[in-house]
């Protein structure tokens, strides 16, 4: 059921809002509510001639004429938040060789952001289009989820 591509060193996930409102995340036009919200990417194995690390990127997007920009956290084992840094019109989680995380994913429409009060800095505001995903990426030979 998890999504699992190999060897992308950077896995650009879009994302949408559905005709029910909800924040929907894919990856090359698969929909990863269809794969349990989760995806694996395996990575090449140490000192193969391949870059084996990995980058997440999550775009900003347009939902009916309105802009919306995405913000997202890993949910760290403490129920704390690490917030993925902005830049280029996206969320970035950073180049990495190896990870495992629940993410938690933002959506909040630019012309409406200070309407809701929500912070880009904390959690999500309460009302704000949000979805979890879950993120693995290992090296060749993991073990799967």
């Amino acid at each position: 059921m998890i999504l699992r591509i190999e060897n992308i060193q950077t896995l650009n996930l879009n994302a949408k809002i559905d005709e029910e409102g909800e924040l929907i995340l894919a990856y090359d036009r698969k929909p990863l509510r269809e794969h349990g919200n989760a995806i694996f990417d395996e990575l090449p194995k140490d000192g193969e001639a391949r870059n084996n690390q990995a980058e997440v990127v999550i775009a900003d997007f347009t939902h009916k004429g309105v802009p919306h920009q995405v913000f997202a956290w890993e949910v760290l084992t403490t129920g704390e938040l690490l917030q993925w840094s902005r830049e280029g019109g996206a969320s970035r989680s950073g180049v990495r060789d190896d990870t495992e995380a629940n993410v938690l994913v933002s959506a909040i429409s630019v012309p409406k952001r200070s309407d809701t009060g929500s912070d880009t800095a904390g959690p999500p505001a309460p009302g704000s289009t949000q979805t979890t995903v879950k993120v693995k990426i290992k090296k060749q030979g993991s073990m799967p989820f």
